[in-house]
């Protein structure tokens, strides 16, 4: 090659530039990896815009939820002088609590929002004025009067942000204070909710009207989601569901009042919807005519319900359901075995998903032989097991799921594996990348088990109360010859107490922290998740394979970014 084609293709190197779809495609692969895009705003004036428009557009799931002054002091920032003077006007206070003067942001950040949380906005408002009063001392202002500045800066931003960004995509819209109440929704510009697709709403103190001006806003949500709903005479949550286009995914939390009303209306999404999940949902009167004809169905969980009546809801399903579902779940609900048995044939090699505790195991001891035969696809697998027989036909059956990557066994006692668990190693298929069990395992066992364990297994966790250090040695021996563990989770890791180790020799506590830290350079030590008994995902989490450390606490995100931004704003 030439000195002049060299320089040619150097040069036409440098002007190569990316056209819109081309970040598209690139951010869509980060935008649930926060630390990854504060790195990108670093790059260029380009990818800074791309970046800063991402992480505003949901900040109150940035911040996790929990409320932040400095939210709100940004969101300010970003108003004109007078749109200022008009918010201080209609806040009627005697002082100025703008008067604090701020450099003006790079970027319109109320532009890029496309989420709203109003209990969160409300209380970020809330820490926000509190810090100002306090700064600038005003603590003697009535509370009542703080109270209503509160809402109306609340409300001011969040018609601001409707008219500038002008399509909300996510909306969460609760009461749970009987003292406040949520402003109405025709108070906001017209059409600026009719873009939104996820609505979580709800609350034991919601307005009975919110689900109508919901339901004549609203008609596009793709993802819904109801909690703590008890309005036994009020139809309009019935009708939000009714009046949608295309519902995919429903999810009722704490229900009880009217559910029947709210079951009869899925008939009106049976084409669309995907996936539907109950918790804690009151089934007293309710059948199941309207979930029956949703065939396209791929995802059905139960936890908690009560009320159910067989001959109601039980039965129809039975005869007349023909769901093919990819994820199934039941917890501390009772159903009829043979409601299970016509799910497993039905959904055969789709289903990929699928959890059950106690209630159906003690009546199904055939359940693991039966999934064998039909469902070889399963990759998630979650069951509770009754006797040290269930574990052995469980682990006897293993090597069918070919493409299992998580098993999650719980047992109700605590059941002793050491002499079984080893004569079933070779069974595991390839494919497991984590192992979550209950039962007790001497180290001796788990020595035997994983050196001839051919699964390149990720994690594992031991969900029993007296793992010792020996256990933990085999664990890290294992990471140092095979090195595809990347965490280690255990019981008790940070909460022990006397009484759960009595039997133990003393020192035992601090001699397995010193092992957490000889070794916390090549493996990462976790607290079992899972409290609540419910679906672990093993893959696809965005902090990663049992990070301890995991992203940054909110406050330390936020003032990150901050500064990240800032510095790149005076490097423009």
């Amino acid at each position: 090659m030439t000195t002049e084609s060299y320089s040619q293709q150097k040069n036409s190197t440098k002007n190569v530039i990316l056209t819109n779809e081309c970040f598209e495609e690139i951010f869509k692969y980060l935008i649930n990896d926060k630390d990854t895009l504060c790195s990108c705003l670093f790059v260029n004036r380009i990818f800074c815009k791309w970046v800063v428009k991402i992480l505003w557009s949901q900040p109150f799931a940035l911040l996790k939820e929990i409320p932040s002054n400095k939210l709100i002091q940004i969101l300010i920032n970003c108003l004109r002088d007078e749109e200022k003077k008009d918010l201080l006007k209609k806040c009627t206070l005697n002082f100025d609590i703008f008067s604090k003067k701020y450099r003006q942001p790079l970027f319109n950040y109320l532009t890029f929002v496309r989420e709203l949380n109003y209990w969160c906005f409300f209380e970020s408002t809330n820490l926000w004025l509190r810090n100002i009063l306090m700064e600038q001392r005003y603590n003697h202002v009535n509370p009542n009067i703080t109270n209503q500045v509160i809402n109306t800066i609340t409300i001011y931003l969040i018609k601001i942000i409707m008219i500038q960004g002008k399509h909300i995509r996510s909306l969460r819209w609760f009461n749970n204070d009987i003292y406040r109440d949520l402003p109405p929704i025709g108070r906001f510009p017209k059409d600026a909710l009719s873009m939104v697709k996820y609505l979580s709403c709800g609350g034991f103190h919601i307005d009975d009207t919110a689900f109508n001006q919901l339901s004549k806003t609203c008609n596009n949500i793709i993802d819904l989601e109801i909690s703590h709903y008890r309005k036994s005479h009020n139809s309009n949550l019935a009708a939000l569901i009714r009046l949608q286009k295309g519902l995919k995914h429903i999810t009722f939390n704490y229900i009880s009042g009217g559910t029947w009303r709210l079951a009869a209306a899925l008939h009106s999404q049976s084409s669309t919807l995907r996936s539907l999940k109950f918790v804690n949902f009151d089934f007293t009167d309710v059948n199941s005519k309207g979930l029956v004809v949703c065939n396209n169905l791929k995802s059905l969980e139960f936890f908690d319900c009560h009320g159910i009546d067989n001959e109601k809801f039980w039965k129809p399903i039975i005869d007349n359901s023909n769901f093919h579902l990819k994820k199934l779940s039941f917890a501390r609900t009772i159903i009829l075995s043979e409601v299970i048995e016509k799910f497993i044939i039905n959904s055969n090699i789709n289903l990929e998903e699928f959890m059950v505790d106690r209630t159906v195991t003690i009546e199904m001891p055939y359940l693991m032989e039966m999934l064998a035969n039909n469902c070889p696809n399963i990759s998630f697998l979650k069951i509770f097991l009754n006797s040290l027989d269930e574990i052995s036909l469980l682990l006897s059956c293993i090597s069918s799921f070919t493409k299992l990557k998580t098993l999650i066994i719980r047992t109700s006692a605590c059941i002793n594996i050491s002499e079984i668990l080893p004569i079933f190693s070779n069974l595991i298929p390839l494919s497991l990348q984590l192992l979550d069990f209950d039962m007790k395992i001497s180290a001796e066992s788990l020595q035997l088990f994983l050196e001839n364990c051919k699964a390149p297994i990720q994690r594992i966790i031991m969900n029993y109360s007296y793992v010792l250090e020996d256990h933990i040695k085999v664990l890290i021996n294992y990471v140092l010859e095979k090195e595809s563990l990347k965490s280690i989770g255990y019981t008790y890791r940070t909460n022990w107490t006397s009484s759960d180790f009595s039997e133990f020799k003393f020192g035992v506590k601090e001699n397995l922290k010193l092992l957490e830290e000889s070794a916390k350079e090549f493996v990462a030590f976790i607290d079992p998740v899972d409290p609540n008994d419910c679906l672990f995902q093993c893959v696809g989490d965005s902090e990663g394979w049992g990070s301890s450390v995991g992203l940054q606490n909110t406050w330390e995100d936020l003032e990150n970014l901050e500064n990240l931004q800032t510095t790149w704003e005076n490097s423009l």
